[in-house]
């Protein structure tokens, strides 16, 4: 029995492991392309007409 709960134990330990090291990896890869992403221009003001007073 005790060797039946330890390999259990071992198997879930490399099992995390590997979720562990495929989530940093993940992880790095969305950090690495966010960084090197082209910024998107600034945003235009939005167009507001000019006053009466200066209408012609």
């Amino acid at each position: 029995m005790e060797k039946q709960g330890s390999r259990a134990l071992l198997a879930a330990v490399i099992g995390m492991g590997i979720v562990l090291a495929v989530g940093s990896l993940v992880l790095v890869g969305v950090l690495v392309h966010r960084i090197s992403r082209i910024p998107a221009p600034p945003p235009r003001p939005p167009f507001r007409p000019p006053p009466q007073s200066l209408r012609l």
